[in-house]
């Protein structure tokens, strides 16, 4: 197997177990962080964004995602997240294809409400080659949830940043 199938099939793997993970309440990311893993013509992301950041869907008003307001607003959470998380290749934006998303509680409250969401998915990326910029526009309203630590990595390349609010869209590599 090619050492680029390993990679990309080790990442499957780890992104399965995080899901699994997930639906027992752990977390599967650090809170206000994310990953691209770019593998081939594929920009594997996940991002850990604070629930305050779809606020319009806290129904109750009490600052976290309940599993029934997840439930109700699924939908409108998945087309928030198609249009506020994009990739741009060439300065052409492209959007996540194959959006998984799963709501998160603070690990030692597992039956509460969640306080982030776990967003996963893929780029496809046109020219392997490409100057590539990640832009998220899904920001919390405390301090500590208006920023995102990014960690980029491929091929033996690693790059880690920040985006938010003022900064939503950076270059992955510096070029």
């Amino acid at each position: 197997m090619k050492r680029g199938t390993r990679k990309l099939m080790s990442f499957l793997l780890l992104l399965c177990f995080g899901l699994l993970a997930s639906r027992v309440s752990a977390h599967l990311m650090v809170a206000q962080s994310g990953t691209v893993y770019i593998v081939g013509d594929s920009a594997f992301t996940v991002l850990s964004l604070p629930v305050s950041a779809f606020d319009q869907f806290d129904t109750d008003g009490d600052g976290k995602m309940s599993l029934a307001e997840y439930s109700e607003h699924r939908l409108l959470l998945h087309s928030q997240v198609y249009n506020q998380v994009k990739l741009y290749v060439d300065d052409r934006p492209q959007s996540l294809q194959g959006i998984m998303l799963s709501p998160v509680s603070e690990y030692h409250h597992a039956a509460k409400s969640a306080t982030q969401i776990i967003v996963m998915g893929r780029f496809i990326l046109e020219k392997v080659t490409a100057q590539l910029q990640l832009f998220v526009g899904l920001y919390g309203h405390s301090a500590s949830s208006q920023h995102l630590k990014i960690t980029v990595s491929r091929e033996g390349e690693k790059n880690t940043f920040e985006l938010s609010e003022s900064h939503s869209k950076r270059s992955l590599f510096n070029l």
